[in-house]
Protein backbone atom coordinates (compact mmCIF):
# COMPACT_ATOMS: atom_id res chain seq x y z
CA UNK A 1 0.00 0.00 0.00
CA UNK A 2 2.60 2.35 0.95
CA UNK A 3 4.66 1.70 -2.26
CA UNK A 4 1.38 2.20 -4.40
CA UNK A 5 0.84 5.17 -2.37
CA UNK A 6 4.35 7.00 -3.41
CA UNK A 7 3.94 5.74 -7.04
CA UNK A 8 6.00 2.47 -7.40
CA UNK A 9 3.33 0.86 -8.74
CA UNK A 10 6.16 -1.75 -9.88
CA UNK A 11 7.35 -2.80 -6.27
CA UNK A 12 3.21 -2.48 -4.91
CA UNK A 13 2.48 -5.48 -7.98
CA UNK A 14 5.21 -7.36 -6.83
CA UNK A 15 3.92 -7.06 -3.71
CA UNK A 16 0.22 -7.44 -4.03
CA UNK A 17 1.09 -10.50 -5.54
CA UNK A 18 3.20 -12.00 -3.27
CA UNK A 19 0.48 -11.04 -0.38
CA UNK A 20 -2.36 -12.87 -2.81
CA UNK A 21 0.00 -16.03 -3.39
CA UNK A 22 0.61 -16.18 0.42
CA UNK A 23 -3.36 -16.05 0.96
CA UNK A 24 -3.64 -13.45 3.11
CA UNK A 25 -6.90 -13.39 5.08
CA UNK A 26 -7.74 -9.73 5.41
CA UNK A 27 -10.63 -8.12 3.55
CA UNK A 28 -9.37 -5.07 3.27
CA UNK A 29 -6.39 -6.24 1.01
CA UNK A 30 -8.36 -8.13 -1.01
CA UNK A 31 -10.34 -4.31 -1.16
CA UNK A 32 -7.37 -2.43 -2.21
CA UNK A 33 -5.60 -5.07 -4.33
CA UNK A 34 -8.85 -5.53 -6.50
CA UNK A 35 -9.03 -1.05 -6.47
CA UNK A 36 -4.75 -1.41 -7.74
CA UNK A 37 -5.76 -3.96 -10.84
CA UNK A 38 -8.95 -2.03 -11.57
CA UNK A 39 -6.20 1.16 -11.41
CA UNK A 40 -3.86 -0.27 -13.59
CA UNK A 41 -6.58 -1.67 -16.11
CA UNK A 42 -5.82 -5.30 -15.39
CA UNK A 43 -9.66 -6.09 -15.02
CA UNK A 44 -9.42 -10.12 -15.57
CA UNK A 45 -7.10 -10.45 -12.99
CA UNK A 46 -9.56 -7.94 -10.61
CA UNK A 47 -12.25 -10.08 -11.14
CA UNK A 48 -9.81 -12.72 -10.03
CA UNK A 49 -9.23 -10.96 -6.65
CA UNK A 50 -13.01 -10.60 -5.74
CA UNK A 51 -13.89 -13.95 -6.56
CA UNK A 52 -10.97 -15.47 -4.29
CA UNK A 53 -12.17 -12.52 -1.57
CA UNK A 54 -15.90 -14.17 -2.21
CA UNK A 55 -14.58 -17.67 -1.45
CA UNK A 56 -12.83 -16.46 2.19
CA UNK A 57 -15.08 -13.88 2.95
CA UNK A 58 -18.78 -15.13 1.49
CA UNK A 59 -20.71 -13.01 3.54
CA UNK A 60 -19.38 -9.63 2.79
CA UNK A 61 -21.90 -7.50 0.32
CA UNK A 62 -19.09 -5.22 -1.03
CA UNK A 63 -16.92 -8.28 -3.00
CA UNK A 64 -20.41 -8.98 -4.85
CA UNK A 65 -20.73 -5.36 -5.20
CA UNK A 66 -16.90 -4.70 -6.84
CA UNK A 67 -17.07 -8.41 -9.10
CA UNK A 68 -20.78 -7.35 -10.37
CA UNK A 69 -19.19 -3.66 -11.26
CA UNK A 70 -16.89 -5.55 -13.29
CA UNK A 71 -18.83 -7.84 -14.95
CA UNK A 72 -21.03 -5.06 -16.01
CA UNK A 73 -17.55 -3.45 -17.61
CA UNK A 74 -17.08 -7.06 -19.47
CA UNK A 75 -20.89 -6.72 -20.40
CA UNK A 76 -22.00 -9.94 -18.22
CA UNK A 77 -25.18 -7.71 -17.66
CA UNK A 78 -27.11 -10.84 -16.22
CA UNK A 79 -23.68 -11.67 -13.33
CA UNK A 80 -23.76 -8.82 -12.80
CA UNK A 81 -27.80 -8.03 -11.78
CA UNK A 82 -27.14 -11.70 -10.08
CA UNK A 83 -24.46 -10.28 -8.19
CA UNK A 84 -25.81 -6.95 -6.69
CA UNK A 85 -29.27 -9.01 -6.07
CA UNK A 86 -26.15 -10.86 -3.60
CA UNK A 87 -25.13 -8.54 -2.60
CA UNK A 88 -28.22 -6.81 -1.28
CA UNK A 89 -29.04 -10.20 0.31
CA UNK A 90 -26.33 -10.04 2.31
CA UNK A 91 -27.28 -6.60 3.77
CA UNK A 92 -30.60 -5.62 3.33
CA UNK A 93 -29.30 -1.89 3.62
CA UNK A 94 -26.25 -1.74 1.35
CA UNK A 95 -27.15 1.00 -0.10
CA UNK A 96 -23.77 0.92 -2.79
CA UNK A 97 -25.50 -2.82 -3.98
CA UNK A 98 -28.65 -0.67 -4.58
CA UNK A 99 -27.88 2.30 -6.58
CA UNK A 100 -25.03 0.25 -8.31
CA UNK A 101 -28.09 -2.07 -9.58
CA UNK A 102 -30.21 0.57 -10.43
CA UNK A 103 -27.63 1.94 -12.48
CA UNK A 104 -27.37 -0.85 -14.30
CA UNK A 105 -30.95 -1.07 -15.35
CA UNK A 106 -30.43 2.82 -16.22
CA UNK A 107 -27.66 1.84 -18.60
CA UNK A 108 -29.74 -1.11 -20.17
CA UNK A 109 -32.52 1.57 -20.49
CA UNK A 110 -34.90 0.22 -17.97
CA UNK A 111 -35.40 3.65 -16.36
CA UNK A 112 -38.76 3.08 -14.69
CA UNK A 113 -37.05 0.06 -12.86
CA UNK A 114 -33.64 2.47 -11.87
CA UNK A 115 -36.36 4.66 -10.31
CA UNK A 116 -38.00 2.62 -8.49
CA UNK A 117 -34.62 1.39 -6.69
CA UNK A 118 -33.49 4.91 -6.36
CA UNK A 119 -36.85 5.77 -4.85
CA UNK A 120 -36.22 2.50 -2.15
CA UNK A 121 -32.96 3.92 -1.33
CA UNK A 122 -34.22 7.11 -0.26
CA UNK A 123 -37.33 4.92 1.70
CA UNK A 124 -34.74 3.46 3.52
CA UNK A 125 -32.14 6.09 4.28
CA UNK A 126 -33.83 9.42 3.64
CA UNK A 127 -30.56 11.11 3.77
CA UNK A 128 -28.93 9.14 0.71
CA UNK A 129 -26.71 11.31 -1.12
CA UNK A 130 -26.34 8.71 -3.89
CA UNK A 131 -30.27 7.97 -4.09
CA UNK A 132 -31.41 11.58 -3.75
CA UNK A 133 -28.46 12.73 -6.30
CA UNK A 134 -29.05 9.59 -8.64
CA UNK A 135 -32.94 9.61 -8.60
CA UNK A 136 -32.24 13.71 -9.02
CA UNK A 137 -30.49 13.02 -11.99
CA UNK A 138 -32.84 10.52 -13.91
CA UNK A 139 -35.62 13.01 -13.00
CA UNK A 140 -34.29 15.56 -14.84
CA UNK A 141 -33.45 13.97 -17.63
CA UNK A 142 -36.78 13.01 -17.91
CA UNK A 143 -37.77 16.98 -18.14
CA UNK A 144 -39.26 16.67 -14.35
CA UNK A 145 -37.42 19.56 -13.30
CA UNK A 146 -39.08 20.87 -10.19
CA UNK A 147 -38.42 17.13 -8.62
CA UNK A 148 -35.18 16.90 -9.62
CA UNK A 149 -34.00 20.08 -8.51
CA UNK A 150 -35.49 19.70 -4.83
CA UNK A 151 -33.68 16.35 -4.61
CA UNK A 152 -30.26 18.17 -5.84
CA UNK A 153 -30.79 20.58 -2.58
CA UNK A 154 -31.32 17.82 -0.91
CA UNK A 155 -28.46 16.57 -1.56
CA UNK A 156 -26.92 19.73 -0.74
CA UNK A 157 -28.36 19.00 2.69
CA UNK A 158 -27.13 16.34 3.12
CA UNK A 159 -23.63 17.14 2.01
CA UNK A 160 -22.84 20.83 1.98
CA UNK A 161 -19.58 19.41 -0.42
CA UNK A 162 -21.34 17.50 -2.79
CA UNK A 163 -19.97 18.48 -5.99
CA UNK A 164 -22.09 16.36 -8.08
CA UNK A 165 -25.27 17.76 -6.78
CA UNK A 166 -23.81 21.51 -7.37
CA UNK A 167 -23.02 20.26 -11.10
CA UNK A 168 -26.29 18.97 -11.49
CA UNK A 169 -27.92 22.28 -9.74
CA UNK A 170 -25.92 24.68 -12.51
CA UNK A 171 -27.79 23.28 -15.39
CA UNK A 172 -30.75 24.93 -14.05
CA UNK A 173 -29.48 28.31 -14.42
Amino acid sequence: YFSQKNNNISEAATIYKELFRLKIREPSFYFNYGLFLESQKDINEAINVYVTAINYFPKDPNFYNKLALLKRIKGKYIESKNLFLKSISLDSNFEFGYVNLANLYLFLGKNKIAEEIYKKVITKNPKSELGNLNLGNLLMDQGHLEEAKELFLKTIEINPKSSHAFFSLSKFK
